[in-house]
């Protein structure tokens, strides 16, 4: 994994944790809707920059409660 790949990944952390800290109660959502803890989107956003993509996501209303939902994002290049 190069440089760019790793700074992907440490930036999409980042913006995680920032999100997190602004709302605590976030849930976290896959791309096809299913839900899923914070750990398991570090490790999305870890397996995707290993991969070669960005992780986009939106911020969307699930079960009454702000959300993000995660899915690939462009390539790395």
């Amino acid at each position: 994994m190069g440089l760019k790949h790793e700074e992907t990944w440490v930036e999409g952390w980042n913006t995680l944790y920032e999100k997190v800290e602004q709302e605590p109660e976030l849930l976290f959502l896959a791309f096809d809707w299913s839900e899923m803890t914070e750990d398991d989107a570090l490790g999305f956003i870890q397996n995707q920059a290993y991969e070669g993509y960005q992780v986009e996501f939106e911020e969307v209303w699930y079960k009454g409660k702000k959300s993000l939902r995660f899915y690939r994002g462009r390539e790395i290049s």
